[in-house]
């Protein structure tokens, strides 16, 4: 991502703007890659069948899966475990 992208994520949400950033790539990827990334309130990887909601105690990101989307994603990208 270019330095523009970030400032305008990020001025984004100064405004109150809810972010979710979005990519085909697999989950180890999207979670290696999670701390270099805007802040955000949603991750999607895998093309949206794993989605990651963020939330920030002490000042750091963590990642919570959205289980249930992921059960409901299972038919149509496999399970968690065949793609991780």
């Amino acid at each position: 991502m270019s330095a523009r992208t970030y400032e305008l994520c990020a001025t984004l949400r100064r405004a109150g703007v809810r972010l979710a950033i979005l990519t085909g790539a697999r989950t180890g990827t999207l979670l290696q890659r999670a701390p270099a990334l805007p802040a955000a309130d949603a991750y999607a990887a895998e093309n949206g069948g794993r989605i990651f909601y963020a939330s920030a105690p002490g000042g750091e990101t963590l990642l919570r899966e959205d289980i249930e989307w992921r059960a409901r994603m299972d038919a149509a990208c496999g399970s968690a475990a065949e793609v991780s």
